[in-house]
């Protein structure tokens, strides 16, 4: 795993999402999206976004929106939580997780993290068996789920940050191939994404499972660089 701290490279990252007034408000829906997803009320997430320098009226938009009426007393309808193209923290992949665990068993879902070419998590067979009963225990217990995402974090946070890492290190040139889908090519390697699915075609998105735990590669964060950030915002806020 990288030496680089994941925190600090991510926080980085999040930063330059920010640095405009769409960035924003698109930060500030990922992050109310993902304090939902993670069980907090919506005034908790208002607490907890406003303690992370988050304008408190914009903090109130963006949670009614997620949130829904119901739970906030404002007028705008509940909107779906859609994935991030790039994700800026674990918090924004773990209903991605939550939701590829409940859509598999656990032993497939840990074949999804440890099988394969290029495994997400390279750890012993002991490892596996131990996540394999914690993954049939979190499909019930939300204790256990906060466990698994306690033991994932660090192997997934890697991968994401490794992408950026990637992408900062190196040239690409991106070519638009159709609406949202790009080709981008560096010396190093070509592949073709699709902003509105989070895909790509090269070896590391595929083989390492990334589309079943909402996880970026190097090419999709180029791509990204490519849409303005009010088009970012508003594929992350409306529904599907």
């Amino acid at each position: 795993m990288s030496s680089v701290p994941n925190s600090d490279i991510l926080e980085k990252w999040l930063y330059s999402v920010r640095r405009t007034d769409q960035g924003e408000r698109y930060a500030a829906a990922q992050a109310a999206t993902g304090y939902k997803a993670e069980g907090y009320s919506a005034d908790e997430a208002l607490d907890l976004m406003t303690a992370d320098s988050f304008d408190t009226e914009l903090s109130k938009e963006v949670l009614s929106q997620v949130f829904g009426e119901a739970n906030t007393g404002a007028t705008s309808a509940p909107v779906e939580k859609t994935a991030m193209v790039v994700p800026t923290s674990y918090r924004d992949i773990a209903p991605v997780v939550e939701e590829t665990l409940r859509a598999n068993s656990p032993s497939q879902f840990i074949g999804l993290l440890m099988d394969g070419e290029m495994p997400l998590v390279r750890a012993s067979n002991r490892n596996r068996d131990s996540w394999k009963r914690l993954a049939h225990q979190a499909m019930t217990d939300p204790v256990a789920m906060k466990i698994l995402h306690t033991d994932l974090r660090p192997w997934l946070e890697d991968a994401m940050l490794n992408s950026v890492l990637i992408a900062e290190n190196q040239q690409a040139r991106v070519n638009a191939k159709g609406e949202k889908k790009y080709a981008v090519a560096s010396k190093e390697s070509r592949a073709n994404v699709c902003l509105e699915t989070g895909t790509c075609d090269c070896d590391r998105f595929v083989k390492s499972n990334f589309a079943d735990f909402g996880i970026a590669c190097e090419h999709l964060v180029h791509a990204k660089h490519t849409l303005h950030p009010f088009e970012r915002l508003t594929r992350a806020l409306r529904s599907k």
